[in-house]
């Protein structure tokens, strides 16, 4: 101990001799210390921290399909996402997607918003639940042409409506077609990915975004049934899209590696940063 003691007060001795070096040093190693700790806070804000406002985050998937044109994980289209949901019996159940920017209609002009056409059951598959009103219901999907319906996002609950407690049943104008708003989602949700997160769900039917099976665009998220491994998920996706490149091989064998091979399909846990 009496060593160590020693050894101190020699280097305290030799930094007061060298006042300017000392002084650098302590900013460069204050500098440092800095950059890793915004580094880390950066990291955990993109990669570490799961999904906000999701129950159970740790369980929900993306599905991801591509032929290797525009990178490994790509979208797929609508009737694979039904023939993934039908057949697999790994998820608790499956929901697409699709972001969108819509024009929203007021008295100062069209506004701009980022939005996502979802199939009825997506906020049921992340357990995402309304702050006021409800959320999308299966009934929304065959209504949609005669009464389209619309959920927004807290934010724009706010700042649009002023928090309006009343505002179930306002009419929305988007895109030059009258909506009805039915409900606003909880704060701490702000979508499945970061940035500029969506401030407007609209059923996935709007808009003829159901199309066929070579109409690739939708995003496929889904939640792991308890005790079921990703691993399995992932064998059993493999397995379902082997059966549709054989069944459908124009629109689902094939890919620029592999042309004679079904399309690779990646199953891998959902992110606020998806996968590139």
């Amino acid at each position: 101990m009496e060593t160590l003691f020693k050894d101190i007060r020699y280097g305290i001795r030799n930094l007061l001799k060298r006042p300017g070096s000392t002084a650098i040093a302590v900013v460069t190693l204050a500098l440092g210390i800095g950059a890793n700790a915004a580094i880390f806070s950066f990291v955990d804000g993109l990669l570490l921290r799961p999904l906000a406002g999701v129950e159970r985050p740790d369980r929900l998937v993306g599905i991801y399909t591509s032929d290797y044109s525009s990178g490994r994980y790509g979208t797929s289209s609508y009737p694979d996402y039904l023939d993934f949901r039908q057949q697999a019996d790994a998820f608790a159940d499956l929901a697409a997607y699709e972001s969108a920017v819509l024009n929203l209609a007021g008295g100062d002009g069209a506004e701009r918003l980022r939005g996502a056409y979802v199939t009825s059951n997506f906020f049921d598959v992340l357990g995402v639940r309304a702050r006021v009103g409800r959320t999308l219901r299966l009934e929304d999907d065959a209504q949609a042409s005669a009464n389209p319906v619309v959920v927004i996002s807290h934010a724009l609950w706010q700042r649009g409506f002023a928090a309006d407690p009343s505002i179930v049943g306002r009419p929305l104008t988007l895109n030059n077609r009258a909506y009805t708003i039915i409900g606003v989602t909880a704060e701490s949700f702000r979508g499945l990915r970061l940035g500029a997160p969506p401030e407007l769900w609209l059923p996935l039917t709007e808009e003829s975004k159901v199309g066929a099976r070579g109409d690739r665009g939708l995003s496929i998220t889904g939640r792991l049934r308890d005790g079921v491994a990703i691993e399995q998920a992932q064998a059993q996706i493999t397995a379902i899209a082997d059966r549709l490149a054989h069944a459908y091989p124009q629109t689902n064998m094939g890919s620029l590696a592999q042309p004679d091979s079904p399309r690779p399909t990646s199953v891998v846990p959902d992110a606020r940063i998806a996968p590139a």
